[in-house]
């Protein structure tokens, strides 16, 4: 006999007014002691999915449930108090101190004095704050992470079962963040919680679930030294070792020899060889899974490069298998351009090390990306268009004869438009 999920959305829809659904036919369950994280762009519905659950806002269409129950049968105050909510931005009380803060609901729900206390004084040592010294602080007194963890602290007092977290931690620097979420992975699994978390962060995601995820896996980074990059990579190292990321730095001779006997050699050649030592360092590092960086720029420029140079209507799989099918290769930013990658990695504090390829001149590449920048002056969503054409391809209106149906009607109807999929373009 299955067990019913804790929190459950059927067929669920938002839409505000006569705009398009934010929510559309949503079904997602939420077992026991899980620990979601839902990762997407701005505007993606996050924060809307969360707020369905305690009724802060209702759907327009279809049923959460929680622990069973239809969450419009039940009064919205009371559903709220049994389940915590940790708020992005903390939203502490300024004038209430830290104890006050972190026992309001409690207060609510009628505790007594006593019981209150020791709440408090045992919630603060479990998100590893000195009662001594932060309990009758008020928040103005406390640094982010601090605020962050009365925060923490202030969602599971009245001991709920559910925690829902939105952004719970991206305001912090990385160390802090990190810290707070190992943090957190722990009270998880000493309180029992069903969690659920919304960030854009995916390597925060995948640190979170690294240890309540069905399947084992790790993380690890790794740097291809080809000698192009035009800043020191070690910064970029040790951000990723301060979080916890082990980074491999490899110098890959045969390319370092390449660029001393071909200096002017093509971008085709210097990623072939690019290919081969990320496969040589995934062998050693056991891996199995490789995420490449490309990202909808490079999608739309290789489509228009293998169109225009190589007489193939292609692009960039944007999941696949290497040759010898020894590893699943994935390119999760095909949605995302280069501009918010940028943007987002400034944002977070990680470093940015150009290669010197973006700034050569006279190549195919810096052709198509002056091109792109020309036409997008006047066609901003242009890459969005391209994106959405290589994902419906009408085979009857082009050459290739295995697709042409030359028995087919003349005059039949036309392949119906899809609407558009969205790529990112804002944080």
């Amino acid at each position: 006999m299955s067990v019913a999920p804790v929190i459950s959305f059927e067929n669920v829809s938002k839409s505000y007014g006569g705009a398009a659904p934010v929510l559309d036919r949503v079904s997602l369950d939420v077992r026991e002691r899980e620990f979601l994280a839902i990762v997407g762009p701005s505007g993606s519905g996050k924060t809307t999915l969360l707020r369905l659950v305690n009724r802060l806002i209702d759907p327009s269409a279809g049923t959460v449930r929680v622990e069973g129950q239809d969450v419009q049968s039940v009064d919205a105050v009371t559903l709220r108090r049994r389940i915590g909510y940790v708020f992005q931005g903390v939203g502490l009380f300024p004038h209430m101190t830290v104890a006050e803060n972190i026992a309001i609901t409690p207060k609510l729900l009628g505790w007594d004095e006593a019981r209150m206390s020791a709440r408090v004084d045992t919630l603060l040592e479990l998100v590893r704050l000195d009662r001594a010294r932060h309990r009758d602080r008020f928040p103005s007194q406390l640094s982010g992470g601090e605020g962050q963890r009365v925060g923490v602290a202030r969602a599971i007092a009245a001991e709920p079962k559910i925690v829902l977290m939105d952004e719970p931690f991206g305001a912090l620097d990385p160390l802090t963040r990190d810290a707070i979420g190992e943090d957190y992975r722990r009270l998880h699994d000493e309180l029992g919680l069903t969690s659920v978390m919304i960030t854009h962060d995916m390597l925060e995601a995948l640190l979170l679930l690294q240890k309540r995820a069905p399947i084992e896996f790790s993380v690890c980074a790794f740097t291809v030294e080809q000698g192009k990059f035009l800043r020191p990579i070690e910064p970029l190292g040790e951000y990723l070792k301060a979080r916890g990321i082990p980074w491999t730095y490899f110098r890959d001779a045969p390319s370092l020899r390449l660029l001393e006997d071909q200096p002017d050699h093509g971008c085709d050649l210097c990623s072939r060889y690019r290919r081969r030592a990320v496969y040589e360092i995934a062998a050693d590092l056991g891996c199995n899974v490789i995420a490449f960086g490309h990202t909808a720029d490079d999608f739309c420029e290789a489509l228009l490069r293998n169109t225009m140079f190589t007489g193939k209507l292609s692009s960039l799989p944007p999941v696949t298998h290497s040759r010898n099918r020894d590893y699943r290769l994935i390119r999760p930013l095909v949605f995302v351009t280069e501009d918010i990658t940028t943007a987002y990695a400034e944002a977070r504090g990680v470093p940015v090390v150009p290669c010197g390829c973006s700034q050569r001149t006279g190549t195919v590449r810096r052709a198509l990306r002056d091109l792109f920048g020309e036409l997008e002056r006047e066609h901003p969503n242009l890459k969005e268009t391209m994106l959405s054409a290589m994902g419906n391809v009408d085979t009857g209106r082009l050459l290739d004869t295995r697709f042409l149906k030359l028995d087919d009607e003349v005059g039949g109807p036309e392949t119906q438009t899809e609407e558009l999929f969205p790529i990112v373009t804002e944080l």
